[in-house]
């Protein structure tokens, strides 16, 4: 279990590549039987969820490791004095701007639309960004409330 918390963000990073393919390959599922379906937000899709969850991940693991920190659920810690911390959390939170940025501003909910049944979404807009800050807003409670 110890290796597992060690060597959480290192696994989501995996775990992330995964995803990207297995989610790929239900695009093209989806794609395949539809006329006019556009493929090209396909690649801004993979490229969403790898920038935005992988990337993230991976920048945390390599915190954890520069800062010595014995578990990958140091953003948790509230060692408000380690700098290391607060890139830690910086991380978190740019990663949550951007998203909501491409979300609200870059359309994105309309890409997710498209795709909904890939991952289990509301089907209509509203839904898909109110379902976006809930998504949000439950990390920024955990992470700065609990």
């Amino acid at each position: 279990m110890e290796y597992i918390t060690n060597n959480f963000l290192g696994i989501a990073v995996l775990v992330g590549i995964v995803n990207g393919l297995v989610l790929r390959k239900k695009i093209l599922m989806i794609s395949s039987g539809n006329e006019g379906f556009d493929i090209d937000p396909e690649k801004k899709l993979i490229k969403g969820i790898f920038g935005s969850l992988t990337i993230p991940f991976a920048l945390l693991q390599i915190i954890q490791l520069l800062s010595g920190y014995k578990s990958a659920f140091y953003i948790f810690f509230k060692d408000y004095t380690n700098p290391f911390y607060w890139a830690g959390v910086s991380v978190l939170v740019i990663s949550w701007l951007l998203f909501l940025y491409w979300i609200f501003l870059k359309k994105g909910y309309l890409v997710l639309k498209q795709y909904n049944k890939a991952f289990n979404l509301p089907k209509s807009e509203s839904g898909i960004k109110l379902f976006s800050l809930v998504v949000v807003l439950g990390g920024a409670v955990a992470l700065f409330l609990v």
